[in-house]
């Protein structure tokens, strides 16, 4: 509900208008960027913060700790 809220005020400062035959260049420019830039930027600050996590480097000893807790009954 709250994100339909959010994307309707973004169309609407880029002076979307619902129902009208063309759109304004700044309307077609923030759809652009709600459907594209957006989700783009998103997702490449997604894989930066994936490779910046290195579990891979912890992950023998995240389990040998869930192996103790199992055996020690914690």
């Amino acid at each position: 509900m709250c994100g339909l809220f959010t994307l309707e005020m973004l169309l609407g400062f880029g002076g979307y208008i619902g129902g009208a035959a063309e759109q304004s260049a700044s309307a077609m420019n923030m759809i652009l960027a709600l459907n594209l830039y957006i989700p783009l930027a998103l997702g490449v600050i997604q894989v930066i913060l994936l490779w910046l996590f290195k579990v891979d480097k912890h992950y023998t000893d995240i389990l040998a700790q869930l192996q103790a807790r199992r055996d020690g009954g914690n």
